[in-house]
C-alpha cells in the first residue's frame, strides 16, 4: 500500500513538475532571457525523466514499507 501511494504520488509531481518546466522555459524564452537558445521538448526526454522519477519515487517508499512491515499492527494503531 505504501509502494502504491509512492507511486500514485510520484506521478503527480512528475506531471505537475514537467508542466511547470515547460511554463518556465517558456516564460524564460518570451522574456529573452536564455539568450537564442531554444529548448526541445521531445517525447523521449519526458520518458526518461518520468522513468528517472518513479524509480525515485519507489526508492523513497521502500524505507517507510519495510518500517511498517516490521511494525505489529497495535502499535501502528496505538501511535495514530
Amino acid at each position: 500500500m505504501i509502494i502504491g501511494e509512492s507511486i500514485v504520488i510520484t506521478l503527480v509531481v512528475a506531471i505537475a513538475g514537467s508542466i511547470v518546466g515547460i511554463i518556465g522555459v517558456e516564460a524564460l524564452i518570451a522574456l529573452k532571457v536564455l539568450g537564442g537558445i531554444s529548448p526541445i521538448f521531445t517525447l523521449v526526454t519526458f520518458s526518461k525523466a518520468f522513468a528517472i522519477a518513479l524509480i525515485v519515487g519507489v526508492l523513497g517508499g521502500i524505507y517507510p514499507a519495510i518500517k511498517a512491515v516490521r511494525l505489529p499492527p497495535t502499535e501502528a494503531l496505538r501511535h495514530e
